[in-house]
């Protein structure tokens, strides 16, 4: 379990969900809990169907870096990701702040004083050349301070800004963007809700 932000990956929960589904589960999907599956402290909660906060894409230009390796675990990198949506979403209009080593990829903290604002990115392990990125929260409203706190609006510019950033960039291919339930809960046949 990791607490970075209140917020913890919970591989027991991914299992939990999807061994009611009565399949086994695939290495690939197994590799992945821990950049994707995520949950708030305060239990479960339903996603509006319109929020996509998922993007995942192929890229040749985000090597890992050497040092990556003393960071986190092999083969989940993404530092140049984290640096390169840094840059990126400075040109856009989002400050942010210098990303952090987690050990399922890297977090990208955006300055957003009416709630906690991060992403989430990393080598995502489905392609051998696959990126992930997701924004937190991913729900439409979150709690701050007994307040119901809406963040559609600015989750929204976020994954707009992102999207910009992703098209800019020559060498960035096969981009999808999915809401948070749509990529975490395949289908009986592996395929992701659309």
């Amino acid at each position: 379990m990791n607490a970075f932000l209140g917020w913890d990956v919970s591989i027991t929960d991914f299992f939990n969900t999807h061994a009611c589904q009565g399949r086994a589960l695939r290495a690939r999907e197994i590799s992945i809990v821990a950049l994707c599956y995520i949950r708030s402290p305060c239990g479960p909660f339903t996603l509006g169907a319109d929020l996509e906060t998922h993007v995942e894409f192929r890229s040749d230009r985000f090597q890992p870096l050497e040092v990556e390796e003393n960071f986190i675990n092999p083969d989940l990198w993404g530092k140049r990701l984290a640096d390169f949506l840094r840059e990126g979403l400075a040109r856009q209009g989002f400050e942010t702040k210098e990303p952090i080593a987690e050990d399922w990829g890297w977090v990208v903290p955006v300055v957003n004083k009416p709630f906690r604002l991060w992403i989430g990115c990393g080598h995502y392990q489905e392609y051998e050349d696959g990126f992930l990125c997701f924004i937190e929260p991913h729900k439409p409203f979150v709690w701050r301070m007994f307040k119901r706190v809406d963040t559609r609006e600015r989750i929204a510019a976020l994954r707009q800004a992102m999207d910009r950033v992703l098209v800019e960039r020559e060498g960035i291919r096969s981009k999808r963007w999915w809401t948070h339930e749509g990529f975490n809960k395949p289908s009986l046949d592996g395929q992701k809700h659309a």
